[in-house]
C-alpha cells in the first residue's frame, strides 16, 4: 500500500489510495534543484516543460505533475524587498524557460544571497 521513493536526495513516500481517488491536476509535487544546469538536466530527462510553463513538467505515467524549482527562483521571488521580488515574479511569467540570469538581471542582483530553507513555499 505504501513505497517509498528517493528522487535526488529528496525521500517521497507514496500511498496506493486505490482508483476511487483521482488526483486533481491543482495537485503537484515540488522538486528543489540546486542550479540551472540541474533544472535543463531534469526537465528534460522528462521529456520537457508543460505547454509552455517553465517550471511545470508534463504529467508522469500516473497523472501527477511536478514542479521543478531552480533555489534561485525560490530566492529572488521570495526577496524580502517586496519590489524586487514583484519584478522577479513578474519576469518569471513572461518566461517559456527558466534563465536565471535573466531573473537576477531583472531585480539587480547579480549574485545569490542566500539558500532558502526546504520549506519555502512557492508564491
Amino acid at each position: 500500500m505504501t513505497a517509498t521513493v528517493c528522487l535526488d536526495g529528496q525521500d517521497l513516500i507514496l500511498l496506493n489510495g486505490g482508483s476511487v481517488y483521482n488526483l486533481p491536476e491543482a495537485f503537484s509535487l515540488l522538486v528543489r534543484c540546486a542550479d540551472q544546469p540541474r533544472w535543463t538536466t531534469i526537465g528534460e530527462a522528462a521529456g520537457g516543460w508543460r505547454r509552455g510553463e517553465c517550471v511545470r513538467l508534463a504529467e508522469g505515467p500516473v497523472g501527477v505533475s511536478w514542479q521543478v524549482i531552480p533555489d534561485a527562483l525560490l530566492e529572488l521571488i521570495n526577496d524580502p524587498d517586496p519590489q524586487r521580488a514583484a519584478r522577479a515574479t513578474e519576469a518569471m511569467l513572461k518566461m517559456k524557460k527558466i534563465d536565471i540570469a535573466t531573473l537576477r538581471e531583472a531585480v539587480g542582483q547579480a549574485e545569490a544571497i542566500a539558500i532558502l530553507p526546504l520549506t519555502t513555499a512557492l508564491l
